[in-house]
């Protein structure tokens, strides 16, 4: 309803991917991941529910595949073709995705090593501005959206309910 409001929104393409799912924790999902969740994933939560599955991820981080579900790499290797898309555009790109595969795209952006796209800090409400330069790197700006004003065409009519 909302981009049907718009006459700008019309003109805009769309695409919907898997590449960009959460990482799937296999048997060891379930809400205690997503309650816990802050900036980051609840690794020290993890501790506590599998201590054997957790030393293995500590040894390493990029490789260790959940109980029935995927590692970072998998993760990576999922993202990449995403990335592919997003790199190949003429256009800006507005990319909505889970913490693990923003994770992954950040690393990848800020140049820093994949293997630690685990610890890569995801805070909500926050949106991720990344702008290529020349040679080839990118800057990402980090920007609050708590504080940032509601245009007048998205605000609530009171009487109506509506946009």
């Amino acid at each position: 309803a909302l981009l049907d409001a718009s006459e700008d929104w019309h003109s805009q393409v769309f695409t919907q991917t898997s590449a960009l799912n959460p990482l799937d924790r296999g048997r060891l999902g379930g809400p205690w991941w997503i309650d816990k969740c802050t900036e980051k994933p609840p690794w020290e939560e993890l501790k506590k529910i599998d201590k054997k599955f957790y030393k293995r991820w500590e040894a390493d981080r990029l490789n260790a595949r959940f109980p029935g579900g995927e590692s970072y790499a998998d993760v990576v290797a999922r993202v990449e073709s995403a990335l592919f898309d997003m790199e190949s555009s003429t256009k800006p790109v507005l990319t909505v995705a889970h913490m693990t595969a923003i994770q992954v795209l950040l690393s990848y952006f800020q140049g820093t090593p994949i293997a630690d796209a685990w610890d890569v800090s995801v805070p909500e409400h926050y949106i991720f501005e990344i702008l290529p330069t020349l040679g080839g790197t990118y800057t990402v700006e980090v920007i609050n959206v708590d504080n940032e004003p509601v245009e007048e065409w998205m605000a609530i009519d009171k009487l109506s309910g509506s946009f």
